[in-house]
């Protein structure tokens, strides 16, 4: 049995924010297994943008959330961007 094609960079029409940002935003006890799971996920776009230019780092970055900003410097995210 096949399991089911997820498109972990689906992006909201609104917002243009894709899972990755969302999850950078959370606040939840689960945030870094989720993040992880995310980065992990073939295809992930780890700079993918916002509607305002605005990258999952860049977030991590505005709520002063060190531990998201070294996962996904980790994990390969443009610091440039």
């Amino acid at each position: 049995m096949k399991s089911p094609t997820i498109n972990v960079n689906l992006v909201d029409e609104v917002t243009g924010s894709c899972p990755l940002i969302a999850a950078s935003q959370s606040t939840g006890q689960e945030r870094s297994n989720i993040l992880k799971m995310l980065l992990n996920a073939p295809g992930i776009d780890i700079n993918q943008q916002d509607k305002d230019g605005h990258t999952a780092l860049i977030f991590a970055c505005i709520f002063g959330d060190l531990e998201v900003a070294q996962l996904l410097i980790s994990a390969g995210a443009d610091v440039n961007l």
